[in-house]
This record gives C-alpha cells, sequence and structure tokens, in this order.
C-alpha cells in the first residue's frame, strides 16, 4: 500500500480459501520492534471483545516487525460517499461506535498495561507529554510557536473534566462502502482520558478527509451516548491535539531521515 510507514495487502491461501490480510508496519523512522504494534493488537482484542467493528488481530510479525490484520473492505474518506445522506448514515454509524468505545471500562485497557490519569490536569494532557518528551529529545533549533502552545495547553486545564475513557486518539479513521460502515481503524496512539479529546480530533481529521458538518456530528454523538457536549473542552482538546504533528515532525524535518516518506 503507498502510503508513508510500510503496509502491504496480502492473500494467503489456506485450506482451499483465500484469506485477504493487511500488514501493518512498524514506523520505520521512529522505531524498528514490535512493541507499540503489539500495544496496538491487544487493544483491537479488547474492542472486538466487546462488539466494536474492527479487524481482527492475527498476530505478529517480526521481522519485519508487522502486525497482521484482517483486511476489511470498503475505503477510507467520507468525501468519496454517495451523496450528503450517505455520508451522514456512514458518520453516525462510526459516532455509535465511538460512544460505545468510550464506555468500555478503563480497567480492561489497565489490564493490557494502560495508565490511569491521576489528575484532570493528566487526563487532559493526555498523549502530549510523550509527545514533547520525544519532541525535546530531538529539537535542534528555536520553536517558538510550538513552546508558546505547550505554555498555553498547561494554563488552560479544564479542571472539572472527571469521566475517563479509553480514547482512540487520531479519531475518525475507518473504512466504509456503499452499504455502510465496515469498521475502525488505527488505535496505534491510544491512551486513557477524556472523551471530548476524540471529538476534538475529528476537526483535524476534517481537514484532509472532510467529515461534513462538524456541529451536527457532535450533536449526533451526544444525543447517541447521552453525554453532554461542552464546546469549551473540545475547543481546548482542538488546540492540544493540534500539537501532536508539530512535536513529533519538528526534529525529523530539522534533520532529514532517509527512510522517511515526506509525501
Amino acid at each position: 500500500q503507498p502510503r508513508w510507514r510500510p503496509a502491504c495487502f496480502v492473500e494467503l491461501e489456506r485450506g482451499g480459501e483465500v484469506l485477504p490480510l493487511y500488514w501493518r508496519g512498524a514506523r520505520s523512522e521512529f522505531h524498528r520492534n514490535t512493541r507499540p504494534l503489539e500495544r496496538e493488537m491487544r487493544v483491537i482484542e479488547v474492542l472486538e471483545r466487546n462488539g466494536i467493528r474492527v479487524p481482527h488481530a492475527h498476530g505478529l510479525c517480526t521481522d519485519p516487525p508487522g502486525l497482521v490484520l484482517e483486511r476489511l473492505p470498503g475505503r477510507i474518506n467520507l468525501a468519496t460517499a454517495r451523496d450528503e445522506r450517505h455520508r451522514r448514515a456512514v458518520l453516525d454509524e462510526y459516532l455509535v461506535q465511538l460512544s460505545k468505545i468510550h464506555s468500555i471500562p478503563i480497567e480492561e485497557f489497565e489490564a493490557i498495561g494502560y495508565d490511569r490519569p491521576r489528575s484532570p490536569e493528566q487526563s487532559a494532557l493526555g498523549e502530549t507529554p510523550r509527545s514533547e518528551r520525544a519532541y525535546r529529545a530531538t529539537k535542534r533549533r528555536p520553536e517558538p510557536m510550538i513552546e508558546f502552545q505547550l505554555g498555553w495547553c498547561r494554563r488552560n486545564v479544564p479542571h472539572d473534566r472527571r469521566e475517563l475513557s479509553f480514547l482512540v486518539c487520531d479519531a475518525g479513521q475507518f473504512l466504509f462502502d456503499d452499504a455502510g460502515l465496515t469498521g475502525l481503524i488505527d488505535f496505534e496512539l491510544g491512551y486513557i482520558g477524556d472523551w471530548a479529546a476524540d471529538l476534538a480530533a475529528l476537526r483535524t481529521r476534517d481537514l484532509s478527509e472532510p467529515i461534513g458538518e462538524l456541529g451536527r456530528a457532535m450533536r449526533r454523538y451526544g444525543e447517541i451516548s447521552g453525554r453532554e457536549i461542552d464546546l469549551r473542552a473540545i475547543d481546548y482538546h482542538t488546540i492540544r491535539f493540534a500539537l501532536l504533528n508539530p512535536l513529533s515532525l519538528a526534529g525529523v524535518v530539522q534533520g532529514t531521515i532517509t527512510t522517511t516518506n515526506y509525501i
């Protein structure tokens, strides 16, 4: 599959039948082992056990490192939906699945190695400190906008957000066909935190893969989940989530890595 990380479509002939598979390789510019892939596989197993529509994980490949998944039918990007009615129907299906993920007891994710936030600040910042550590380890020049935004996120933590859920983090990634949603994909960056962060991430996804009317999507999530939509919290997480790419790529673009596809 042509993309920035190694990935392949595979057909396995077994017992006279062809089994369609997807091999998801390690992000070679960041790591060269199976640990992050195994973590994602455990998440997929928890989600599948709870009835979430995800590809079945068949196992790990150690050399080269990769995760072997069931290949789901369908395509990405709601901009390719047949029409607005189709787009809304698929998005509603996705929001149902996202709400179900947010309702899975976090103890199931703690059991596979995920940490429960110990404070509202830790919950709000989510995966940002991990990305910041990687950024500081590779920083080679002043980055005033990144530094300002990091400071803003710490000064403006919403301290009244107490509910904890497992988050997919990079929300809005799913496959669909003309009949509807076929499954959710990509849980590599997941963590335990404030569910509002996943709604915020839809705004970033919408920039490259138009989702549709986001205000309606957030209202629908509230109707489906029974949760009160707090736009203040979603705005906070929109700003915070927008930092992840600059944090992870600052060192990469400052010092070219030959194995990275920058397109």
